[in-house]
C-alpha cells in the first residue's frame, strides 16, 4: 500500500479481488442460464415456438378429444391426466399446450385436435439451474443468495475502483 491509498480504499480492493473468485463459478452458471431464458422463445432448443392453430378463440374441442390427441405422442409419456403437470390455452394463436412431467411439450390446435408440434422442454431444468434448486433447496439459499449479495458488492466496490481511476485520469489530462 502506498501512502496515497486509504485504508479503505485498499480494503475495497481486497473485498472486490476475494467476491470476485468467491463468486466467479456460481456466476457462470447463473449467467449462461440467464441467456438462454432469454433466449426461450427465439431457440427451439428450449422450448418448442408457439403454432399458430387453425381459428384463434377459446378452444372448441372436448377435452376428452384433446387429450388423446395429446396422448398419441408416444415421445410425451402421456398416458393419464397425472402425467400432465399442466395446460397452457393461448387463444390469440387457438393453440393449447400440454406440458409433461417428463418435460415434454405437445402444442394441439385447440379447434381440430391436431397435433401442431411436440419437443422436449427445458425451461424447467433451466429455471432451477438459474436458481440453484436443481442441486439442493439449500443451495438456492446458502450458495446463490450469497452469490447475488457478493454480485452487488462486486459492483459497488468495482464502481468505486472505477470511480477512482476516472478521476486520476481526468486530473493527469489537466
Amino acid at each position: 500500500m502506498n501512502s496515497r491509498t486509504s485504508p479503505i480504499k485498499a480494503w475495497g480492493r481486497k473485498i472486490h479481488h476475494w467476491v470476485s473468485a468467491l463468486v466467479l463459478v456460481p456466476s457462470v452458471l447463473i449467467f449462461s442460464t440467464g441467456i438462454l431464458l432469454q433466449l426461450r422463445q427465439d431457440v427451439e432448443w428450449i422450448q418448442p415456438k408457439v403454432r399458430q392453430g387453425s381459428t384463434p378463440g377459446l378452444p372448441s374441442i372436448p377435452w376428452a378429444r384433446a387429450f388423446e390427441s395429446v396422448r398419441k405422442v408416444e415421445a410425451a409419456g402421456i398416458r393419464t391426466w397425472g402425467d400432465i403437470s399442466s395446460v397452457d390455452i393461448k387463444p390469440a394463436k387457438g393453440v393449447m399446450s400440454f406440458r409433461a412431467k417428463s418435460g415434454f411439450e405437445v402444442q394441439i390446435d385447440a379447434t381440430t385436435g391436431e397435433v401442431l408440434t411436440a419437443g422436449p422442454r427445458r425451461t424447467g431444468f433451466l429455471i432451477e439451474l438459474h436458481q440453484g434448486s436443481y442441486f439442493h433447496p439449500r443451495v438456492m439459499n446458502w450458495i446463490f443468495l450469497p452469490v447475488g449479495v457478493g454480485l452487488l458488492v462486486l459492483s459497488m466496490t468495482g464502481m468505486l475502483l472505477l470511480r477512482k481511476r476516472m478521476f486520476l485520469l481526468i486530473a493527469a489530462r489537466k
